[in-house]
């Protein structure tokens, strides 16, 4: 595809020129095969992820023979805990989240419970005037950003029968947030 000249202030633009701007555009979009590479559009602009090592859809646990921070677990039929120590890189790593130049950790371990239909798990990232709080959430879907909140994709968990059946999640290697100005 060519890219589309830069128009010269002041002189009429060539006509064309926008839906060959916008053509340009959208092939920068980043896209999935659906086998070993998935997007997945969020709030917080599209998302991609690599197929982790030994992954079957359906199984469950998705995620654990690849290593990764924050490692979304089952911890019961309704519950999902959220761990530092990887199993598949048999090491402990502490789930730091760094904001600007601020960071802080999420406790190794923490939980959401009552999970009975599909959906996300998140963070929920506040602050509260002195201090950053950070919690694990669980929603139908990512909710819409906010001027107080910063919401940070997890995993994608599946429920059958009101069981949590799958999760998967994309490896994290870390969580760094620009800080936002104001």
């Amino acid at each position: 595809m060519i890219i589309p000249e830069r128009p010269i202030p002041g002189a009429k633009i060539p006509q064309g020129w926008f839906a060959d701007f916008y053509d340009y555009v959208m092939s920068q979009r980043l896209r999935g095969d659906g086998r070993t590479f998935f997007t997945k559009d969020t709030d917080q602009g599209r998302v991609g992820s690599t197929k982790p090592e030994g992954f079957t859809p359906g199984a469950g646990g998705g995620g654990s023979s690849t290593y990764t921070l924050f490692q979304v677990s089952k911890l019961t039929d309704t519950s999902i805990q959220i761990l530092g120590y990887n199993t598949g890189a048999q090491r402990y790593s502490r789930n730091l989240i760094t904001h600007g130049l601020t960071t802080f950790e999420l406790a190794d371990g923490a939980s959401v419970t009552g999970i009975t239909a599909t959906g996300v798990i998140y963070l929920s990232i506040t602050w509260s005037g002195t201090a950053y709080a950070v919690a694990p959430l669980w929603a139908s879907s990512m909710p819409a950003q906010d001027t107080t909140h910063i919401y940070w994709y997890l995993a994608d968990v599946t429920c059958n029968n009101s069981i949590i059946s799958a999760i998967y999640q994309p490896p994290i290697s870390q969580i760094n947030i620009p800080a936002r100005a104001g």
